[in-house]
């Protein structure tokens, strides 16, 4: 869903999950710690410190288009 991500228990920190980019392996491990699922467009998580995780985009596509080929 757009917008959703996990908080920290004091709100301080949130992970935004984008999908194809280590996210199995990091809400696995957030959940772990006690993160709640939460949505950064209906929760007022302004000051928070935003984490995201990125892949390489050249890494991505030739991974991308081994697989299709």
């Amino acid at each position: 869903m757009y917008g959703s991500c996990y908080c920290s228990p004091d709100k301080s920190t949130m992970y935004v999950n984008i999908p194809k980019n280590a996210s199995t392996w990091a809400n696995a491990n957030f959940r772990s710690l006690g993160w709640n699922e939460s949505n950064f467009l209906t929760e007022y998580l302004d000051y928070s410190t935003a984490i995201v995780a990125l892949r390489d985009p050249v890494d991505r596509w030739c991974s991308g288009i081994t697989e299709y080929l």
